[in-house]
């Protein structure tokens, strides 16, 4: 009989919380998010604009301004994410995790293959 139990994630985000300090007072951009990626599967982030989907992705990939306050535990095959030495940040960030922005003007084409753009 196959093991059915599920091999460690991939990638591990626990109790995530972003804040901003602003003069008007603190913007709680990313509350309390949970979730597991494993090897070979898709994780949709879905929600409604300004719901912190674009912060989360950019937490992950220590994309946020200094000012930004984080709290909580990114891990990435064991490793965690916040805490790599400046030196493997720009080697992590571009083999082992990368990811495709929102920019219109940068999107992959919808009706190109996927590949293809990578490719390119």
């Amino acid at each position: 009989m196959a093991d059915l139990a599920p091999s460690a994630p991939l990638l591990s985000v626990r109790d995530l919380h972003v804040q901003f300090p602003t003069e008007r007072g603190t913007v709680n951009a990313v509350n309390g998010v949970s979730f597991d990626l494993y090897e070979g599967k898709t994780l949709a982030i879905v929600g409604e604009s300004g719901s912190g989907k674009s912060v989360t992705a950019k937490t992950l990939m220590n994309l946020l301004p200094r000012t930004a306050q984080v709290s909580g535990e990114v891990t990435y095959d064991g490793r965690d994410v916040r805490a790599l030495a400046a030196e493997k940040v720009k080697h992590f960030f571009g083999v082992q995790m990368t990811m495709v922005f929102q920019d219109p003007m940068t999107s992959l084409n919808p009706v190109k293959k996927v590949g293809e753009q990578i490719a390119e």
